[in-house]
Order: structure tokens, then sequence, then C-alpha cells
């Protein structure tokens, strides 16, 4: 999972692979580990609304379910909503255009090309 934040935005990038976790588990994490401590990034799956909170160095991101599972077998790009005067996007990570030293085989193809 990438995690991009500006200003008042926060942007969720995920994976084929980490999509599949969340429709079939319901959440996926990730963490980085700072020398004062760890803070994680949680995404959930929610019957109901969109909703985005922290708590003890813990950011969690709840989807609507289904709108989870159309994301994922779809053409749709992603999920946003406003909280307040946050801004959340969830979406899908594409390969890059242009070639790279990463390996990108767990991305999904990008829909205007492909390197």
């Amino acid at each position: 999972m990438k995690v991009r934040i500006l200003n008042q935005s926060i942007r969720f990038r995920v994976s084929m692979d980490e999509m599949d976790l969340i429709v079939s588990n319901g959440a996926i994490s990730s963490s980085i580990l700072f020398p004062s401590g760890q803070l994680t990034f949680q995404v959930h799956t929610h019957p109901e609304k969109h909703s985005i909170d922290q708590q003890n160095q813990n950011c969690q991101l709840f989807l609507n379910k289904e709108e989870v599972s159309s994301l994922h077998g779809s053409d749709q790009v992603s999920i946003s909503f406003s909280q307040n005067d946050l801004k959340v996007v969830f979406e899908k990570d594409f390969k890059c255009l242009t070639q790279r030293d990463e390996n990108e085989d767990h991305l999904y193809p990008n829909p205007k090309g492909s390197h």
C-alpha cells in the first residue's frame, strides 16, 4: 500500500494483490517503524459508509464493502469521499508508463498503455 499525504488530502494506492486481500479478508495493513515508534495504516471494508480516523499512531480507513468489490471487478479507478475538511481517495495502483527499476508485476495494467 502506498500512502500519499498533501495538505488536507490523503490517498491510498493498492496493488492487485492488496485489493484481493481487502475483498477476501476485509482488511489490509501496512506499517513503518520510526525511532520513536510505529505508524500503521489500515484499510477495512464496512457494511455501510466510508470513514477515516486515527488514534495512537494508527490510521484506519473504512470503505463500503460493496463499493470495494465493485471497484475490484471493474474499470473504475477509485473511491473518494470527504470527511469534514479531509479529502480521502482510495485507488488502484497502476504500472508506470515509463520503465523503472521496480518490479511492477503486482500492479494494475495502466489504462493509458504500457512501457
